[in-house]
């Protein structure tokens, strides 16, 4: 779960630490921590990065049978439950054999998970759950498409019973988000709409730029595909917001470039629609917001400097970027009210 340096390192070090634990942890000595343990080492090879993806997934599968071996329902029905849970996910993304029966599996175990994490006792587990299922109905192979799709709306709005805007904000508006393609897939345009604005009430792009970015942008291509300009509009405009922000926060430059090169269909999209909807000077401010906006990185972050500048001046024009860079880093931190700009550098002064 470590935030800093490198992700795939991170887990090969708690891959490693798991099985030297086992060393000690054995299942004949010590069953409980061994299927614990197991537990652990099916987690870290789902999530793994390094290596073969089908060959991880099988890993985290065997693992997990390997801790419900101890882990049975009816000495352990919680851990059984949990146990049900990661199976269901690990089948649920699994690339080998048949994709339809590995959803199959998947949509049982989850139902299995349900006989012990019920409302009552476990709700955030159920909701979670009631999630799962709607996911995989969602992307379930047998049957009438129609009818999972609807099977997968009311798990969704099983859920939302739980996940409250009140008590859930993210979690709601991620439901939310899912409704809104699940409608979508349905043909139910207006729905989906909606739902796809409700999730952007909690998914800003300053607060939470990368689930705004996803949102956002689904709304801009429905609205896009559907020649709903205002609304193709609208979603764009947040998936650019959302772009601009992640950008800022990002500290790497290949990964910023990464952004733009991800993202670049959203910009375009974006002048598309403003040119369809006639709104030729937001597509104009498009292009110019972007272009400015480069062009600021470029100066503020690259050793470059006015052919004439004298060393005093190149002296002024270091000491600024560094102020500049302070100040992005005190952005970045919890500060609540940054100091007031000056009035010739506030936006839409003289000089903004």
């Amino acid at each position: 779960d470590r935030i800093r340096e490198d992700k795939a390192e991170n887990i090969e070090k708690a891959i490693a630490c798991y099985q030297a634990a086992l060393q000690v942890l054995t299942r004949a000595a010590l069953p409980l921590d061994w299927a614990m343990t197991q537990i652990g080492l099916a987690a870290a090879y789902g999530q793994r990065i390094k290596e073969d993806r089908g060959e991880n997934l099988e890993k985290a599968i065997a693992f997990s049978e390997a801790a419900s071996e101890v882990y049975t329902r009816a000495a352990f029905p919680q851990q059984w439950a949990m146990t049900q849970n990661n199976l269901a996910t690990a089948y649920r993304n699994r690339i080998r054999e048949d994709r339809a029966e590995n959803i199959e599996k998947a949509i049982a175990f989850y139902e299995a998970a349900l006989l012990v994490h019920t409302r009552e006792a476990f709700p955030e587990l159920w909701a979670v759950t009631q999630r799962n299922l709607a996911n995989a109905y969602r992307d379930r192979i047998r049957e009438d498409k129609a009818e999972n799709i609807e099977k997968a709306i009311a798990f969704y709005e099983l859920a939302l019973l739980v996940y409250t805007r009140a008590a859930f904000p993210q979690h709601w508006a991620e439901t939310q988000n899912n409704l809104a393609i699940a409608y979508q897939e349905k043909g139910l345009i207006p729905e989906a709409i909606k739902y796809f604005k409700s999730s952007l009430e909690i998914f800003k792009p300053d607060t939470l730029p990368l689930s705004c970015l996803e949102a956002a942008g689904s709304l801009g291509d429905l609205g896009f595909t559907e020649s709903l300009w205002k609304t193709a509009i609208f979603g764009y405009e947040k998936a650019i917001e959302a772009v601009e922000q992640s950008r800022e926060w990002i500290t790497s430059d290949n990964r910023k470039r990464e952004i733009i090169e991800e993202n670049l269909d959203v910009y375009e999209k974006m002048m598309q629609s403003c040119i369809n909807h006639q709104q030729y000077d937001k597509a104009l401010q498009t292009i110019e917001r972007s272009k400015s906006r480069y062009l600021v990185e470029l100066f503020t972050n690259s050793e470059i400097y006015p052919k004439t500048a004298t060393d005093t001046e190149k002296q002024q024009l270091q000491n600024l970027r560094r102020q500049i860079a302070a100040s992005q880093q005190l952005l970045e931190t919890e500060t609540p009210s940054p100091p007031p700009l000056s009035p010739s550098l506030t936006k839409g002064g003289p000089g903004g």
